[in-house]
């Protein structure tokens, strides 16, 4: 296995309107190859959010942490809301 990356994630179940939503997450390289310019992509259409958050490099079964915080709209209707998290390389 060459490249391969791996997402342990950590987030509340529930977030009020307005307030800030933290994810957490631990980003681990399980590929053979050290992986360079890692980003995390996360974003929401309906939300209207989307931010691409960089990481960095990453070793080969090494991993680096994320800490994000997402402002939730004041207006955002009660539901339940899927954010997408996609992890992006230089290649």
């Amino acid at each position: 296995m060459d490249q391969a990356i791996s997402i342990s994630l950590e987030s509340p179940e529930t977030v009020s309107c307005g307030s800030e939503l933290r994810i957490g997450a631990e980003i681990w390289n399980i590929g053979s190859r050290d992986q360079d310019g890692v980003s995390v992509k996360i974003y929401n259409k309906e939300l209207g959010f989307s931010e691409e958050v960089e990481v960095g490099s990453i070793d080969s079964f090494e991993s680096e942490n994320l800490d994000v915080l997402i402002k939730m709209p004041e207006n955002a209707k009660e539901k339940t809301y899927s954010f997408v998290l996609e992890v992006l390389n230089e290649d």
